[in-house]
């Protein structure tokens, strides 16, 4: 089996998905977390490791992978959750950038605006159109397939990718989110897992 070692900061945000697979298939990895204030990000950076400055990294028996989404489809195809035919992954690569757009839509209310009268405004614009319009998408996608899960009849990528989205929203705006009885099955599916509830249990507790 491949050694992996993963480099990204300590929180959920774009890459929790692949701590998520590998959680779910018993995949040992080694982890660097690092912290949010960008001092080791800063260190590291300096050092000329990164190829492009930023992370995430992964290390696949020492070679290096860079770019979220392709380290995050290469996991998948490793771990056996991505697509088992063309259709099916690009079901899987519409979810996770759908994924995508809500988290980045969700950025500025959720991490950088500081403005109290700002951020209220960007809260309620997500509440009302940006959140629903991707969450209705994912909704019927799920209830389309009719097993569940967006692929198939077992958890994959789009499954961890939206799980990911809920929870960090389920923490912060859970309004946005409750209104969507098939997501909310889903994301209590994905936490009910042996394997990824043994994970949730011990993973550090993060704002993002």
């Amino acid at each position: 089996m491949p050694s992996y070692k993963l480099t990204y900061f300590d929180c959920r945000y774009m890459f929790e998905m692949v701590r998520l697979m590998f959680a779910a298939t018993d995949t040992e990895f080694e982890e660097d977390r690092l912290d949010m204030e960008y001092k080791q990000f800063k260190e590291l950076k300096s050092t000329g490791k990164l190829p492009l400055g930023q992370v995430p990294i992964l290390e696949v028996d020492g070679r290096l992978m860079i770019q979220s989404r392709a380290i995050q489809r290469y996991v998948a195809r490793e771990v056996g959750m991505y697509g088992s035919n063309n259709l099916e992954c690009s079901i899987i690569d519409e979810v996770t950038e759908t994924f995508d757009e809500l988290l980045a839509d969700a950025a500025p209310w959720l991490y950088r605006e500081k403005d109290p009268e700002k951020k209220a405004q960007l809260e309620k614009e997500y509440l009302e159109e940006k959140g629903p319009r991707r969450l209705n998408y994912l909704e019927k996608k799920l209830e389309s397939s009719g097993t569940g899960f967006f692929v198939g009849s077992k958890m994959t990528l789009a499954d961890l990718a939206v799980f990911n989205i809920l929870d960090i929203l389920n923490d912060r705006m859970p309004a946005v989110i409750a209104n969507y009885p098939a997501l909310l099955a889903l994301k209590a599916k994905v936490e009910s897992d042996e394997k990824i509830a043994k994970y949730l249990s011990a993973r550090p507790k993060t704002s993002m």
